[in-house]
């Protein structure tokens, strides 16, 4: 029988080959990509590559490694970066980025992002699919963001503004001093639920209810999880999906099952997400606007393969919950954590909007697409704080750099960080500066129009971009009009990110002084309950 002296050293032997062949591998073939085509980059380290170590330790953003980066390479059109073991290329030249999403989008109109419906039925949501999965999936998804459809579903999101006001009136019973971040959030859950799922689930009063709890769940991915499904998702493929994910995904799918299978009993019918979701399991298509210019297409001439499943209804509804509710709370936050710093923006806002709220028809759908001061306030809180600090891209083909002969290659990922492009101070001087004239049609005229894109840019530009600004800028009009926000003892002076959340979340809480203007809430117009439309 062999010692086992004679044992353990070779098992050790074969352990340290193992791990001296992947360091090697790493060292001189993995990382070595961008020293060999002569790309600039930092220097990797393994087996991270440049993530920094503080990022585990909970004490960046992925936003913030790849804005730390883009600054040390001010003059070049693109770098490279290793996140793990996967080179990435990050963008920088807004004609490079136009020709990314826009000119040549059919070489890059993959994400590169986490994709397994077998192991995850929710993975099916557009933002991830793949190819001729998503191109067909879009086709049909688009129909329901129309400009038609939104102003379908404007009532809804006004209903739960009258909530919102509701609550607001009994937290100021009590203190001026208000938490507005968990109330914004409750806010927009409420808009999803009845939106996508076809019910108020009433966190804004409960804000212990079951579809709070899990929507909170879905979003907590936890930043080890979160950087590995966005740089490197086959290694996370290999895995099981975590379990808290996986509750999650049992629950909206039974949730959502029960919903539709209540309007069929009911024949209920709801201008919503749900029902439109319901017409692409039926019908295989939404059914047209009615100001649209031709309705021949005819419904029942789509065949069963045309139709959507199940389980593709309930990924679009839990994307449409994952990319709607984070970043549209978020976005409400910032904008009053901003106005509460500035003064006089604040109150130039609320001329505005007090002036339409006073009009004889009040608010309307129209209106509030039409209001040039709130339209800048709002694009100036995406510049400064936008909902994802980044966008992905794989190259589906070779694809060679116009004026050059560098060729980006087939799977390339890519980087464009949106959040260094709104923070650059050679784009938009003084960056860190709340301010809305950026946005004033000549301003806007001044700059590449790919240095501002918080929803992409494209035909895989964010789906949902009307509805995203839908959402809240009307919260922000009744909330600016009945109260005024200004800075407390309590306000957290720096915002900061969390850290495991791949869209840019407050953390912590998020305090402010809230007072009400005097006289404005009793009179008809300010109350999305009594206003017209």
């Amino acid at each position: 029988m062999e010692p086992l002296s004679a044992i353990l050293y070779t098992k050790t032997f074969w352990i340290t080959s193992l791990f001296l062949t992947i360091y090697l591998y790493l060292k001189y073939v993995v990382y070595n990509v961008w020293a060999n085509r002569g790309v600039p980059h930092d220097p990797p380290s393994i087996p991270l590559g440049n993530i920094p170590v503080k990022y585990f330790q909970g004490k960046t953003t992925h936003g913030a490694i790849v804005k730390e980066s883009y600054d040390r390479y001010k003059t070049n059109p693109f770098y490279g970066m290793y996140m793990l073991y996967m080179p990435i290329l990050v963008v920088k030249d807004p004609e490079l980025i136009q020709l990314i999403l826009v000119k040549h989008f059919n070489s890059f109109y993959n994400r590169g992002t986490l994709y397994n419906e077998s192991k995850d039925p929710l993975s099916t949501g557009l933002v991830r699919l793949y190819d001729e999965k998503w191109k067909r999936l879009r086709v049909k998804l688009s129909p329901t963001f129309t400009s038609g459809k939104l102003k379908l579903m404007y009532p809804l999101v006004k209903e739960i503004c009258d909530e919102l006001l509701r609550v607001y009136e009994d937290v100021l019973d009590k203190s001026d001093v208000v938490e507005i971040k968990d109330i914004t959030n409750r806010f927009t859950i409420d808009c999803i639920s009845s939106i996508a799922f076809g019910f108020n689930c009433d966190s804004l009063h409960q804000p212990d209810n079951e579809f709070l709890k899990y929507g909170k769940i879905s979003n907590d991915l936890g930043r080890v999880f979160l950087i590995f499904s966005f740089f490197v998702p086959r290694l996370v493929s290999l895995f099981p999906i975590p379990e808290k994910r996986k509750k999650v995904s049992e629950f909206f799918y039974d949730l959502f099952e029960k919903m539709v299978s209540h309007r069929r009993k009911d024949k209920t019918v709801r201008n919503d997400f749900l029902n439109m979701l319901m017409q692409l399991m039926d019908h295989g298509k939404v059914e047209e606007d009615d100001d649209a210019p031709s309705k021949s297409n005819s419904l029942t001439k789509i065949t069963d393969a045309d139709k959507i499943t199940m389980v593709e209804a309930v990924g679009q509804s839990m994307f449409f919950f994952a990319a709607g509710q984070e970043t549209t709370a978020s976005a409400i936050t910032y904008c009053l954590y901003e106005l509460s710093f500035n003064q006089d923006i604040q109150e130039e806002l609320y001329n505005e909007i007090s002036q339409v709220a006073h009009s004889p028809e009040g608010l309307t759908y129209e209106k509030l697409f039409s209001m040039p001061y709130l339209d800048m306030v709002f694009r100036e809180t995406l510049r400064k704080h936008p909902g994802a600090p980044m966008l992905n891209r794989q190259a589906s083909e070779d694809f060679v750099v116009p004026g050059s002969h560098f060729v980006i290659k087939k799977g390339t990922r890519i980087v464009i960080p949106i959040k260094a492009l709104h923070a650059d101070p050679d784009i938009y001087p003084d960056p860190d500066k709340f301010d809305p004239t950026r946005f004033t049609s000549e301003n806007k005229a001044k700059r590449h129009a790919f240095t501002y894109i918080p929803f992409g840019e494209g035909p895989r530009h964010c789906i949902g971009k009307r509805l995203g600004i839908l959402k809240p800028k009307i919260a922000l009009f009744y909330l600016l009009l009945n109260y005024k926000f200004s800075v407390c003892d309590k306000t957290p002076i720096p915002l900061r990110y969390m850290t495991d959340y791949f869209v840019q979340v407050p953390a912590g809480q998020v305090y402010l002084k809230v007072e009400k203007r005097n006289g404005t809430l009793s009179d008809k117009a300010s109350r999305p309950w009594n206003s017209a439309n």
